[in-house]
């Protein structure tokens, strides 16, 4: 079976088998994404990695970003040790293109980046995390 019927079979089963599927733009990593769409408009990001891209460890740290209030993409359903993950669409936009179009000011920006690394320094326990294997 190939990756591609691999995904698509995963998809069916857990009903996003009929979703139109668009490749989202490459970055630097060696993940794909793709987005997904269903009949009813309701989108998600397919995440397909490779084995050793530490799958598992991007959707424990997902939940426990969630789990402490910091926004991270929610996860809807993953086969993680297979590098397979749906989830959560946030959109196309990003702040840099927020801030290239002019009209926002950058400081709210670092000002809430600020407000969450003191909220990760008060709320990240190192026993929660030393499963992730983080480096």
């Amino acid at each position: 079976m190939t990756r591609d019927e691999e995904i698509g079979e995963y998809l069916s089963d857990i009903g996003w088998g009929k979703a139109t599927v668009t490749p989202l733009p490459a970055d630097f990593s060696t993940r794909k994404f793709a987005r997904l769409v269903d009949r009813d408009g309701r989108t998600a990001i397919l995440m397909n990695a490779a084995p050793d891209q530490k799958t598992r460890e991007f959707v424990a740290l997902a939940v426990l970003l969630r789990g402490i209030g910091l926004s991270a993409p929610q996860i809807y359903a993953d086969r993680a040790a297979d590098g397979i993950v749906v989830m959560e669409d946030f959109g196309d936009g990003t702040v840099g293109q927020m801030l290239d179009a002019g009209g926002v000011d950058a400081m709210p920006f670092y000002g809430r980046a600020v407000e969450v690394v003191v909220h990760l320094h008060r709320n990240f326990l190192t026993s929660a995390t030393a499963s992730l294997s983080l480096p």
